[in-house]
């Protein structure tokens, strides 16, 4: 009953209005696109310098639970997923550049605008984390080798499966920080218009 009510009075309005409109009668007011507030960046608002803190708290967390207390749980064991070996450098690496990207977002918001110089950092920021971790991966030594045994190499995954999901994951890093680059420049781009 109410959906039928909402469609009535929408379709009722609009054919008021068309009729009015078509008919050329005066409304009392006029209207026209100057009258639009400006839009804002959408590459510059809150909601993305939030989204960034949050979600850079967020991973910080992941990443230091992982290490500190192991995210896995088997037979009584908790078992890290990244490999132990890569605390603390490796880690802290990971830890400065999803601070950095925070830096960045902030710097965005308080501009409130990109710029040119900001997507170059961006762009800097996303080379970087793929260098990071197409490092880790090609070497085979991003993934706990303990938590590839136990888990994959356990229950059937041979070796070359392994490297294909290795791949897949190398190629999402890349896609991701590609599109982030991307991104970037767009954002920059559209604000220079302004």
């Amino acid at each position: 009953m109410g959906l039928s009510s909402a469609v009535h009075v929408a379709f009722w309005v609009t054919v008021v209005f068309v009729v009015l409109e078509r008919s050329g009668a005066e409304t009392g007011t006029s209207w026209g696109p100057d009258q639009l507030p400006e839009l804002q960046s959408s590459g510059s608002g809150r909601t993305d310098a939030i989204a960034s803190v949050v979600l850079a708290g967020l991973f910080t967390a992941a990443l230091l639970w992982d290490q500190l207390r192991g995210v896995v749980r088997i037979d009584g064991e908790t078992l890290p997923i990244l490999n132990p070996g890569l605390w603390p450098g490796w880690i802290l690496a990971l830890v400065a550049l999803l601070a950095l990207d925070v830096v960045l977002a902030m710097t965005v918001l308080i501009r409130r605008r990109w710029t040119a110089g900001l997507a170059a950092a961006n762009t800097a920021l996303a080379v970087l984390f793929m260098s990071w971790a197409l490092t880790l991966i090609g070497r085979a030594e991003l993934v706990n080798p303990e938590f590839v045994d136990i888990v994959l190499h356990s229950n059937g995954v041979d070796a070359p499966t392994v490297r294909i999901i290795a791949v897949i994951l190398a190629a999402s890093i890349v896609g991701g920080s590609v599109w982030d680059i991307i991104d970037g420049w767009l954002k920059a781009r559209r604000d220079r218009r302004r």
